[in-house]
């Protein structure tokens, strides 16, 4: 009897060894075996929060872990050198429209200039007829002995001048014209620099909106990076924000468990922070390459020995529910995941080492 039951014992340890054995080889489970990992963590968006804007902060509005409502104010920064960028930006708009409308008026102006000189001109045309009739009139009673020299010399100097009144109104017009056309090509630079100048009063402006950071999201922040009186520059981190909704797990399996999952199986989670809660999910993608690979200085075998070891690949599971605890998840837990598998599994190939 005892040496049956001896047996019985060396029997029962004989296939530990096996199973053992066999998982540190890789060979795959039977058909319909559940393949478990605990190498998964739940994972989130994580929102870094950093001023868009350099400037010493005024106030931290939110403490340590708080939760917070989209578009909540989370830090101020110090306003004075915005606000006075602003209000230069205003005065230089103003200016600029200023200039802009004197140029407005100055175009009216010589529009009524160039209508002046043409009648003048025309006016001008007018006498230098009337001087030219005269003088002709003048010269034939001249010829006659009625008209005196003195009064012909009159009436010549009266036509002379006359024709050189209506060439300077001529050449008044065409400075009137020459006038307006300058005005009006001043006025194309003048309105660029109205448009500049309002688009440097709408960046002050925003500039001075950055001064106020706001949460994104409805989420709980971390820790406060940023204390009252410190000077913060644009890009640096000053809290992170953990949105409410959007958690998933990434699940590390062995490659030689990856042609028995497939997209949609069937997850089970335990999270080891939330004790026996269970969570139902499913098998949504996979990792397009190994953890390895895209490491900083990945692995390179093309020298010296070689022994194959077993790599990871992620996966990603989606979770649906139950909803209350999903909720209470939060990126960075340890969780273990147990995957059904559709597939039957295929034959491995023993490992070798070199």
């Amino acid at each position: 009897m005892k040496r049956h039951v001896a047996s019985l014992a060396f029997a029962g340890l004989g296939l530990v060894a096996v199973a053992i054995v066999a998982s540190a080889w890789g060979f795959a489970p039977m058909a319909g075996e559940a393949l478990s990992t605990d190498d998964a963590y739940v994972r989130g968006d994580v929102t870094v929060i950093a001023p868009r804007v350099a400037g010493y902060v005024d106030r931290v509005l939110v403490s340590d872990f708080a939760h917070v409502r989209e578009g909540e104010p989370l830090v101020r920064l110090r306003t004075e050198d915005y606000v006075a960028q602003v209000a230069r930006a205003e005065a230089v708009l103003r200016s600029r429209e200023a200039a802009l409308a004197a140029n407005v008026e100055a175009q009216q102006e010589a529009l009524a200039a160039i209508e002046q000189a043409r009648a003048s001109r025309v006016a001008g045309q007018a006498e230098r007829q009337r001087s030219a009739t005269s003088f002709a009139r003048g010269e034939t009673l001249w010829k006659q002995g009625v008209y005196t020299t003195e009064s012909l010399d009159q009436a010549r100097a009266a036509r002379d001048s006359s024709a050189a009144n209506v060439i300077r109104a001529a050449a008044a017009v065409d400075a009137a014209k020459a006038h307006a056309a300058t005005l009006v090509a001043q006025a194309a630079g003048l309105q660029a620099d109205v448009a500049t100048a309002k688009a440097d009063l709408d960046l002050a402006r925003i500039q001075a909106g950055y001064t106020v950071l706001a949460a994104p999201a409805d989420g709980v922040v971390g820790e406060r990076m940023a204390r009252v009186g410190q000077y913060v520059q644009p890009g640096v981190q000053v809290f992170a924000l953990v949105p409410s909704r959007g958690r998933w797990i990434i699940a590390n399996f062995r490659e030689t468990q990856l042609a028995r999952i497939a997209i949609g199986d069937r997850v089970k989670v335990s999270v080891d922070a939330l004790g026996d809660a269970r969570i139902d999910g499913r098998v949504t993608a996979f990792a397009p390459a190994s953890g390895s690979d895209f490491a900083l200085l990945p692995p390179d075998n093309a020298t010296g020995n070689f022994t194959k070891i077993v790599r990871r690949f992620g996966v990603r599971i989606d979770l649906d529910g139950p909803a209350s605890t999903v909720a209470r998840l939060r990126p960075g837990m340890s969780v273990v995941v147990s995957v059904q598998p559709n597939r039957v599994p295929t034959t491995r190939r023993q490992v070798t080492a070199r």
